[in-house]
């Protein structure tokens, strides 16, 4: 990811941080006020409607206990047996059914709530009604109510918001419903009173319109008695209704309505005193938060005008923070193109003004410097001329040994013939075109040769063995690493004797290599480590040791003991390197 800072203008960072972060505060205080408002607004909204509720609860329970008083008092006041004993004059069961639907008609009149009062009698001959205000019907009509099974298992029901055909006219009504029992508890009937649904819906309705607002009366099995608002009986509430576990309290819900959308609503309740029943009321979340997002769409627009004015401000006091960056850009652009000095201002006096000097100071500095690098150049290029005078010296140097050989042939001097191309071999080898690492093979070549020289020098007196795993050949080794070992075996081993073998072995040890040589002379004493440097043997091995640890590290090394059998056993231990790539890593 790229860091912004080191990628875009400073004048653009400071800019757009400072409009971003104005933005964002501005978003915040929005946020938080809307949610910290609309949340009082939802607390003390819920406060009120549950205060209300309890207020219609009161109103509410008063009409319905006058109208379960009134469906008790009649129900004991009706003389139904009557109408069903034998023996009963047409004209006697005709005054007794009229009596009594004169009083239900008086009992409809007392209330301006009630609507009519229906009697339902089993084996009546036939009905009897006063106006539609109060009727005598026979039983099995019953069975044609869609609220008559709420009534079979219990004494006493209400019966929700319903419908009802009265003259050939639909009138919304809500009923209760009682069984009619003699003294003697024999069964005589069901009397249903009938109350205006719109009278119920006025209590519910309260002192003021509750505009969206839904308030819905439900009994104790959470079936609907009636309801004001945007909500109907088909309105889906059990799943939020299950979670009402106290006497009065709210809560949020989505409700689906009839597009299948879903919309969020605050829900307030409050349970009938001594009942189960359950007045709810539901307004629109919106409704409740309105004034909220009118508070924050202001606090918006206030933190927006201040976000204009504050990025302008912060346009010119980036202007000037980056006015003096820009002049010290141009200044540097113009000295690092065309080499020319640009003045800058001196009336600085704060950071860029220390900034400007030392630019100053370092274009002093630099031209100096340059001068000097000029200078540089010219004798690295005179240096260079000379190295590549000094290449010369080897090709000289072959080219002469190649001309001794063919005089050395020429005057049948055989020997010096085969020293002279041994010799030449071994410059080859150890020259090897400025390369610090070898293969093995090469390596095992430039040492024979040095072996192969002493030979002709002690005649049959040396004898050497070589024995070297064939896989290790193509490996890498600093060079010249063995040769010194051998020859220190030379001429201090079998100084002053006739004969001598050297064995020189090597192999493999997991990622490692290991050469041995063993010489059978007289041996190395134990403080040679510790004797002072000298042109011959002693240099040599420590050479070999430094390179060796410089390249392979300190666990790498040589380890030289004498033998009790007299002579010396030299150990070399190597990191075995098969790829030219390894070589890059250790500098070669």
């Amino acid at each position: 990811m790229v860091n912004p800072f080191k990628k875009y203008r400073i004048d653009y960072l400071l800019f757009s941080l400072s409009a971003g972060f104005v933005l964002i505060l501005v978003l915040v205080i929005s946020f938080t006020s809307y949610q910290y408002s609309s949340r009082e607004l939802v607390s003390n909204t819920s406060r009120y409607q549950r205060a209300l509720l309890e207020e219609l609860n009161k109103q509410l329970n008063i009409l319905f206990e006058n109208i379960e008083q009134s469906s008790l008092t009649a129900s004991r006041s009706l003389e139904i047996g009557g109408l069903t004993l034998p023996g009963t004059a047409e004209y006697e069961r005709f005054q007794m059914k009229r009596k009594m639907v004169e009083y239900l008609a008086q009992l409809t009149y007392s209330s301006p709530s009630l609507h009519s009062i229906d009697v339902y009698i089993p084996n009546l001959d036939e009905t009897y009604s006063l106006e539609g205000y109060a009727s005598l019907r026979d039983h099995q009509e019953l069975l044609n109510q869609s609220w008559y099974p709420a009534i079979q298992e219990t004494d006493s029901a209400w019966i929700g918001q319903h419908i009802m055909s009265v003259q050939d006219k639909p009138v919304e009504l809500i009923s209760f419903a009682r069984k009619i029992y003699s003294y003697a508890g024999q069964y005589q009937g069901i009397l249903v009173i009938h109350i205006k649904a719109f009278a119920v819906q006025e209590i519910l309705k309260g002192r003021t319109d509750p505009g969206n607002v839904t308030r819905v009366l439900l009994d104790s099995g959470n079936r609907w008695v009636a309801g004001v608002g945007g909500f109907t009986r088909d309105t889906p509430m059990d799943d939020y209704l299950s979670n009402i576990n106290s006497s009065s309290g709210y809560m949020q819900v989505h409700v689906e309505n009839s597009s299948e959308q879903s919309k969020k609503y605050l829900m307030s309740w409050s349970h009938f005193y001594n009942t189960d029943w359950l007045l709810v009321e539901m307004t629109p979340w919106r409704q409740i938060t309105a004034g909220s997002i009118r508070v924050a769409v202001v606090l918006l627009m206030i933190g927006v005008i201040g976000a204009i004015i504050i990025v302008f401000f912060a346009f010119f006091v980036a202007r000037q923070f980056t006015k003096p960056v820009s002049l010290l850009l141009t200044a540097m652009s113009h000295f690092a193109v065309k080499q020319e000095v640009v003045k800058l201002p001196i009336d600085y006096r704060n950071e860029f003004g220390s900034m400007f000097i030392g630019f100053r100071k370092l274009t002093e500095h630099v031209i100096v410097l340059y001068d000097s690098l000029k200078q540089e150049f010219r004798q690295k290029k005179e240096a260079e001329i000379a190295a590549l005078q000094a290449m010369i010296n080897p090709h000289f140097l072959y080219n002469t040994l190649d001309q001794v050989n063919w005089m050395a042939i020429e005057a049948g001097q055989d020997n010096i013939s085969d020293v002279l191309e041994l010799m030449g071999k071994m410059f080859r080898i150890g020259l090897s075109n400025g390369e610090k690492f070898i293969t093995i093979q090469d390596e095992i070549t430039h040492m024979t040769c040095y072996l192969r020289i002493q030979q002709i020098r002690w005649g049959e007196g040396l004898e050497y063995e070589i024995e070297i795993e064939e896989a290790l050949l193509d490996g890498y080794v600093p060079k010249l690493i063995l040769q010194p070992f051998v020859e220190n075996a030379v001429v201090h081993g079998f100084h002053g004797r006739t004969s001598g073998k050297i064995v020189m072995k090597g192999k493999r040890d997991g990622d490692d290599i290991i050469f041995r040589i063993i010489d059978n002379g007289v041996g190395i004493s134990q403080d040679w480590a510790d004797k002072p440097k000298r042109k011959t043997g002693g240099y040599g091995i420590r050479n070999v040791a430094e390179r060796i640890e410089i390249y392979y590290g300190a666990s790498y090394g040589i380890t030289i003991f004498p033998l009790s059998a007299g002579g010396t056993e030299v150990t070399i231990r190597m990191r075995l390197i098969t790829d030219k790539a390894q070589l890059e890593e250790r500098g070669a």
